[in-house]
């Protein structure tokens, strides 16, 4: 079967991130072709899915197919299957892959439900984009491990924390926000994916009880976006949630607001800048006037 060439690479480069960084599981180095969806996978911190129909079926290492298709200058490459593995073509290389067998898959992203889910926010990916900036990715509580979203009446809100600092973002509740979305914890790498990917189609749905890697259970998200591309994560697990918003909604009563001088992003970019990418140094801020 012959596939454009280009065509195959943004859709493995759409689902590269989902790629496990370090081969401690083979299965998760490699892309799952099942003929109408390119997936990959790693463990259950992050799975992606793409649309693109080919007669491949089983997995295939991720690097050096994107490697073969980034430095190919030919239209087309063909796949063929050959005996336990498969032969790409693409202009005048011909390569032979190794092609896991499809029962080598370790878990799917799962599907999307029917009939649910909830339309994201407006002004939902600027707010995590503004929040991300107090995420600390690591830490004791797991609040620090990806963006808290919750909702009331009304608004949806997005907090984020490195034990330092909190950031809240809030946006207007949409209509069909579900009523059964409880307060959840997206992780970081979910959430930068779905700043990279969504649009204005893009849905999300909560997911309990997902079959994960091995005989494992937990609750998930999953995102899909208007062009099909699938994005799921196990949610972060936090058995006695910390209320950041209670905490920054205090701290703000025993301070006083000031207006932040004009020129102040400018001098804290030359600060970082001085710094060299030193994160045990303070920058003192002085304000006359």
């Amino acid at each position: 079967m012959k596939i454009d060439r280009k065509a195959l690479l943004d859709a493995a480069e759409t689902v590269r991130p989902a790629l496990a960084a370090k081969e401690v599981v083979e299965e998760m180095c490699h892309l799952w072709s099942d003929g109408a969806t390119l997936p990959a996978y790693n463990d259950t911190s992050l799975g992606m899915s793409v649309p693109f129909a080919s007669e491949l079926r089983g997995g295939v290492r991720g690097t050096i197919l994107l490697g073969i298709l980034a430095n190919s200058r030919a239209k087309e490459v063909e796949v063929l299957p050959e005996g336990e593995g498969a032969v790409l073509r693409a202009g005048k290389t011909r390569l032979r892959l190794a092609l896991l067998p499809t029962e080598r898959g370790l878990w799917r992203v799962p599907a999307t439900p029917k009939g649910k889910g909830s339309g994201l926010p407006r002004g939902f990916v600027e707010a995590l984009k503004a929040v991300r900036v107090s995420s600390g990715g690591v830490g004791g509580a797991p609040e620090q491990l990806g963006i808290v979203v919750s909702a009331d009446a009304t608004s949806v809100h997005l907090l984020a924390t490195d034990s330092e600092t909190i950031a809240w973002k809030t946006v207007p509740r949409p209509a069909d926000w579900r009523e059964d979305v409880p307060r959840m914890i997206l992780p970081l790498p979910f959430v930068e994916q779905l700043v990279r990917l969504a649009d204005e189609k893009t849905r999300l749905f909560v997911l309990k009880g997902v079959e994960a890697v091995g005989d494992e259970k937990a609750n998930g998200v999953l995102a899909e976006t208007g062009s099909g591309v699938r994005i799921f994560a196990r949610l972060v697990d936090a058995p006695k949630p910390i209320d950041l918003a209670k905490m920054a909604t205090e701290n703000l009563r025993e301070t006083d607001p000031v207006p932040v001088p004009p020129r102040l992003r400018l001098a804290l970019e030359r600060a970082v800048v001085m710094l060299d990418g030193r994160d045990d140094e303070f920058v003192d801020v002085e304000v006359k006037g």
